[in-house]
Parts: structure tokens; C-alpha cells; sequence
């Protein structure tokens, strides 16, 4: 399904004005494999490879965070309220829409490297930042509570019978083709 919305996203933008951030730490970059042919055209398109170790992930995630204050300070400030109203007056210098992917959360994320994904995710729309996660279930250890911290600023889906239902009852009338 990641990979499918990533295609989506590809599709929908004029040419490079998607850049992602792939996090895949129990797949070691297996899972996005395909993906880093975009870096033969532009690294940029993917943040030059697949992120997979803790240290690695808190500092992409550091860099997208710096993105965000770039963003607000410099091409917002209080004259736009979104990178949508600065993009339709920049025209060709219009900032590139930043999307982070991550699989099987929170494998591999530290507890600062969660905390800033819970900030990316809460504040970076406005900034053109988005986040598509994929959340794995978790043992009494705690990570249901850290997954619900996120999942309080996300579009929640969940597997049901082989296929994705929304998580909540208001939009769980509507399938998902």
C-alpha cells in the first residue's frame, strides 16, 4: 500500500515536487528497493538512500524538523498560511512537497527520533510535510502507546478481513478502493 501511494504521489505532482524520505529499518531498504532509481535521475527524489540505522533516522528527521523552521521563517513568515499559497506565487522556484516513509514503526526509532516524528506529523502540512507511516503491532512494551501519540495527528487506517478500513466510525462509511 506504501509503495502504491508513493506511485500516486509521483504521478499526481509535476516532476520533482515530491522528495522522500524513506525509513526502513527491519527491511534494510528491501522494501523500497525500486524506489532508488530515482536517484539515477536526481538523489534528492529520495535523500540519497534508505535509511535504516537509529542514528541515521534522528538525523533525517533532525534535517526535515530544520526543513519545517526554514520553511516558516523564510517563505511563510505571516504572509502565507500554508507552502500551498507560497507555491502558486513562486511559481518555477515553488519548494518541493517532503514526504517521510517509514516502515514498521516504531522499529528502529529512539525515543528523541519518535518525538520529532510526532512534531513532523503534527505541523509539517503546512510546511509541505507529510508523513506516510506503517505501524507494526506491538507487544506490552509500550509501543501501542507511542504509535497512539502519532496516530492522534494521523489519517488512521487498519487491516481488516485482507483489506484497509478507515480506523474511525465517521469515515468508516466510506470503503477504500
Amino acid at each position: 500500500m506504501m509503495q502504491a501511494v508513493m506511485m500516486r504521489i509521483l504521478t499526481e505532482l509535476p516532476p520533482g515536487r515530491a522528495r522522500f524520505t524513506i525509513i526502513d529499518p527491519v527491511g534494510l531498504g528491501q522494501n523500497f528497493a525500486g524506489f532508488m532509481r530515482l536517484a539515477d535521475y536526481d538523489e534528492a527524489l529520495v535523500g540519497g538512500r534508505i535509511w535504516t540505522q537509529a542514528d541515521q533516522i534522528e538525523q533525517r528527521l533532525s534535517d526535515i524538523t530544520e526543513h519545517m523552521e526554514t520553511v516558516i521563517q523564510k517563505y511563510l513568515r505571516n504572509e502565507f498560511a500554508t507552502i500551498d499559497e507560497y507555491n502558486v506565487q513562486a511559481g518555477e522556484l515553488a519548494e518541493p512537497y517532503r514526504i517521510v516513509i517509514v516502515a514498521d514503526l516504531p522499529a528502529g526509532f529512539e525515543r528523541e527520533a519518535y518525538n520529532r516524528l510526532v512534531t513532523i506529523a503534527a505541523t509539517g502540512a503546512r510546511c509541505g510535510v507529510y508523513v506516510l507511516a506503517a505501524g507494526v503491532r506491538q507487544n506490552a512494551s509500550g509501543g501501542e502507546e507511542k504509535l497512539g501519540s502519532l496516530a492522534a495527528h494521523c489519517v488512521n487506517l487498519v487491516e481488516k478481513d485482507g483489506a484497509f478500513t478507515w480506523k474511525d466510525e465517521v469515515s468508516g462509511q466510506f470503503p477504500i478502493t
